[in-house]
């Protein structure tokens, strides 16, 4: 059964080995690649999405993309946070633990999820 880029999500933790992954990978063909990610476009909606290379310690991504210039350098961790926000059910009503910050901590966190992503937490 093909995959609708249509129906994917904005961004999503490219889990490789999964039944969807390798749907969603007939569906692409490479188009540019990096040292850190691979852009590819959607064979039937021409659609841009970037992948993240693989890296045996970090999640990798895939991320929709509008347009191919600048999609190397390309800053999602605004959307990897939103993800990480989603994921563990938004925020609790207390504090973050980190000096002078004045946001609420991540659910199963003393942090706010700026503060867990500087720790390095994705997913």
């Amino acid at each position: 059964m093909k995959s609708n880029p249509k129906l994917w999500p904005n961004i999503v933790v490219f889990k490789e080995n999964t039944d969807w992954a390798q749907r969603v990978m007939e569906e692409l063909e490479v188009s540019q690649t990096s040292d850190w990610a691979t852009l590819y476009k959607a064979r039937s909606d021409g659609s841009l999405w970037r992948l993240d290379a693989r890296d045996k310690q970090d999640a990798r991504f895939l991320v929709k993309i509008e347009e191919e210039r600048g999609w190397a350098q390309l800053d999602i961790s605004n959307q990897v946070k939103e993800l990480l926000l989603e994921s563990r059910g938004g925020n609790t009503n207390v504090s973050c633990l980190q000096s002078n910050c004045k946001n609420f901590a991540l659910k199963g966190f003393s942090f706010c999820v700026e503060h867990v992503y500087d720790r390095g937490i994705r997913v």
